[in-house]
Order: C-alpha cells, then sequence, then structure tokens
C-alpha cells in the first residue's frame, strides 16, 4: 500500500490522504458519535416521561393524603337508622320513589329492594352515592331492560358491613 502511495503523483496522494481522513471522521462519526448521541436523546426523553409521571404520582399521592385526612369519600355508616330505613330514604330523596316497588329485610345485614322501570343513570348514582355515604353496598343485581330507553325492571340485595 505504501508503495502504490509513493508512487501516486504529490497531489494526487494528497487528495488520497484527505479522502482518506475524510472517510475515517465519517466512520468515527457514524460508528461513535451518532449511537451516543442517539442514546443521550433517548435517555433525556425518558428523563422527561418520568419527570412528568413523579409530577403526577406527587399531585396525586397529595390529593389522596387530602382525602384520607377529611376521611375520605366514605360516610360513617347506617348510624343509628336501620338499613331498610336508609335505603327505603335515600331512594326517595333520589327521585326513585315512584319506580321502587318494594323493600324488604333479608336477614340482619341485608335487604332486597325491587324497581319497576326505573332510569338506570338514577339507579347507578343513587347506588354510589348509598356506597360513599352510608358504606352499602350491592350483593346481587338483577337487571331486566325496559321498551323505554333508559330504563330497567331491577331486583338488588344490598348489604352493610354491620
Amino acid at each position: 500500500m505504501r508503495e502504490w502511495l509513493a508512487g501516486l503523483d504529490p497531489r494526487e496522494r494528497r487528495l488520497v490522504l484527505a479522502g482518506g481522513l475524510v472517510l475515517g471522521l465519517l466512520l468515527v462519526y457514524v460508528l461513535v458519535v451518532d449511537p451516543l448521541l442517539s442514546a443521550y436523546g433517548e435517555r433525556a426523553s425518558r428523563v422527561e416521561r418520568q419527570r412528568a409521571d413523579l409530577v403526577w404520582m406527587q399531585q396525586t399521592a397529595a390529593r389522596i393524603q387530602q382525602l384520607q385526612a377529611s376521611g375520605g369519600a366514605r360516610g360513617a355508616g347506617l348510624g343509628d337508622r336501620s338499613l331498610l330505613a336508609v335505603v327505603d330514604g335515600s331512594a326517595r330523596e333520589a327521585g326513585l320513589g315512584g319506580a321502587l316497588s318494594r323493600v324488604r329485610p333479608d336477614g340482619a345485614l341485608a335487604v332486597r329492594v325491587w324497581f319497576e322501570g326505573v332510569p338506570f343513570d338514577a339507579l347507578v348514582e343513587w347506588l354510589g352515592r348509598l356506597d360513599r355515604e352510608f358504606q352499602v353496598q350491592v350483593k346481587l343485581i338483577t337487571l331486566e331492560r325496559q321498551s323505554e330507553p333508559g330504563r330497567v325492571h331491577a331486583q338488588l340485595t344490598l348489604e352493610t358491613a354491620g
């Protein structure tokens, strides 16, 4: 290779050496610098995503602590009222009294409730309120769709922890 290079004109030799230098620099860039820059960019974007996640987690943790300090979203239970009275009264307060066909005790900690043609959305909101305010959960639910949109016949078994 040295003999071939020595046999070239000085101008051609400079051109070949300059081309070799450019090719060498290009190889260093392609094989070393570019992968390093790409890895740095990926890690920087990953760090930014993790920082955003951290901010969200800190905000959520603060909200959870605030809810825990205020007693959370849960009520104090039934108080001195019976489950039957709470279910009947809250259903009437929620505007479901017209659809309420009967309420019957089902053991010491549960009641069975029947609704005829009750608006589904109102029923779900009422069940959410029972859970939040009185710690009454649905143990069993049977729904039957009606011909009128948004209305159902419902049979529920509701229970409280005690």
